[in-house]
């Protein structure tokens, strides 16, 4: 019974990192698996990450609401399982252009993303604007 229980909490608690970050992102987006193996051959979670954010702006801009959704919520379990490299990497990369993304949208487009985008995203986003401000 305690071995069950162990490998329970065990399995919660392992991070996402830069290996499991590739399976997870070929999972979801298996359209972008040749770039992000080919990305720093998925050794570098900046470039995935950036390559991830570049497909969720292209889908944005061709408003592919069902593929945006998978795109949001791919990064934001990568941000909420990740590593510390990894949350680095998102908050650095994908939330740092958000910004850019969401001005280029009309308003009804942008308060649509920011309501599907995960909390988790949403208060790192809303810190990094505020705090910008100052």
């Amino acid at each position: 019974m305690a071995s069950g229980w162990y490998k329970a909490v065990k399995q919660i608690t392992v991070k996402m990192n830069q290996t499991k970050l590739i399976v997870e992102i070929a999972t979801v987006l298996p359209e972008l698996e040749p770039e992000i193996t080919r990305t720093a051959n998925g050794k570098n979670p900046f470039a995935v990450v950036r390559s991830v954010t570049r497909y969720t702006r292209k889908m944005i801009e061709q408003h592919n609401d069902l593929m945006t959704d998978k795109c949001l919520k791919l990064i934001g379990n990568i941000y909420i399982k990740g590593d510390a490299v990894l949350k680095t990497a998102v908050t650095d990369v994908f939330v740092f252009s958000l910004d850019a993304v969401l001005a280029s949208c009309i308003l009804s487009h942008r308060k649509r993303l920011i309501n599907i985008l995960p909390q988790s995203l949403q208060a790192v986003y809303l810190k990094q604007i505020y705090s910008s401000a100052i």
